[in-house]
């Protein structure tokens, strides 16, 4: 009886660190794919300041003193929330080019 209970107990044991080994790898790759929001860019051709602020929800609100610089922050924007599915997207249409033009994006 003792033996079978020593069984039962390492396996509970072995069970507990598996489970804490996976839930810290899930976080580890949770927390990597969230982008980073409070680094500070500077860009070339944007004459005034442009505030990006998010609230506790990532919702973006963007000021600015000109459309074209709002426009530039939404792409921005836009790009930093959805990167990865972009460079998906762009992956996609360059298989479906010819071999020939695939050098050229």
């Amino acid at each position: 009886m003792r033996r079978l209970f020593n069984i039962l107990f390492r396996s509970f044991l072995a069970a507990c660190a598996a489970g804490l080994v996976v839930s810290g790898v899930a976080y580890f790759l949770l927390r990597a794919s969230v982008p980073k929001y409070e680094e500070d860019f500077s860009v070339e051709g944007i004459e005034g300041p442009v505030d990006i602020l998010r609230d506790a929800s990532a919702i973006p609100h963007i000021s600015t003193g000109s459309a074209a610089e709002a426009y530039f922050a939404l792409g921005f924007i836009y790009t930093q929330d959805r990167l990865g599915q972009l460079l998906k997207t762009r992956r996609a249409a360059q298989a479906l080019l010819p071999l020939e033009q695939m050098g050229e994006i």
